[in-house]
């Protein structure tokens, strides 16, 4: 409420698993509805959960609940149940593919986005492959993508050897990002010509004296527009696709 009084249109709830949250009988999705029902708050979003803890409330609260924006931040590490397991994930991929096309039944232009590691102690051709294919099943708009690499005092590194060349887990990142590129452009080519509402969230630090907004589904948009317009949602028609972000026009 007093973000709301000083005029700020969009909150993140920000937790180590945020989506564990449970206090004094009210879980995750009752908090979002208690912030949505009793606050003037135009906009919700949280990260970053854990899919083993992403249950139907919190599903059915994105379908009721418009403040709560149609995105989601869901790592799923990879692709390979065998590593899930060894990496103690608490989830299969059978799990995580049920969870996405829940949301996705909500609203077919969901958006989720992901964390990826290639090259986990003992990772096969087969379990990287594994990734691949759940990377296309699931049509991520985004991903964040990392060679796996040893950190000390931590359970993989006591229990597994870091067995995978430096080299593999390099042309695995490749092929990962790659992949990625080719799936957010695709996407990002099928809005152009749609209109959306963007938070205006400051100037674009690439393009000098453009917007830059972010929509609904967490897309970023550029846009020419003056500096009073920073903080105001407003209606951008989309123009142009890239892979990581749109350009359009500022709807009057």
């Amino acid at each position: 409420k007093n973000l709301v009084s000083v005029g700020v249109k969009e909150v993140v709830l920000l937790g180590q698993n945020v989506n564990s949250y449970e206090y004094n009988e009210t879980s995750f999705a009752k908090l979002i509805q208690k912030i949505a029902d009793e606050t003037d708050i135009c906009r919700i979003r949280f990260v970053s959960p854990h899919s083993k803890d992403v249950k139907d409330d919190l599903i059915s609260e994105y379908r009721t609940n418009g403040k709560l924006m149609p995105h989601i931040h869901l790592p799923v590490q990879s692709g390979s149940n065998e590593m899930l397991k060894k990496m103690r994930r608490g989830y299969t991929r059978e799990h995580y593919i049920d969870v996405s096309k829940k949301l996705k039944e909500i609203n077919p232009n969901f958006s989720i986005t992901t964390d990826i590691i290639v090259g986990f102690c003992g990772e096969t051709q087969k379990n990287f492959e594994d990734t691949i294919e759940l990377m296309n099943e699931i049509e991520f708009d985004s991903s964040f993508a990392f060679k796996y690499s040893t950190r000390p005092n931590t359970e993989a590194a006591r229990k597994f050897k870091d067995d995978v060349p430096q080299e593999k887990k390099e042309e695995r990142l490749e092929q990962v990002l790659k992949l990625q590129v080719k799936l957010s452009r695709g996407k990002n080519l099928k809005l152009v010509g749609s209109t959306m509402e963007a938070l205006v969230i400051g100037f674009d630090k690439m393009e000098k004296g453009f917007l830059t907004g972010r929509f609904p589904d967490n897309r970023i948009v550029h846009f020419a527009g003056n500096s009073d317009l920073i903080g105001q949602i407003v209606s951008v028609k989309i123009r142009k696709a890239n892979a990581n972000s749109l350009q359009g026009e500022l709807i009057q």
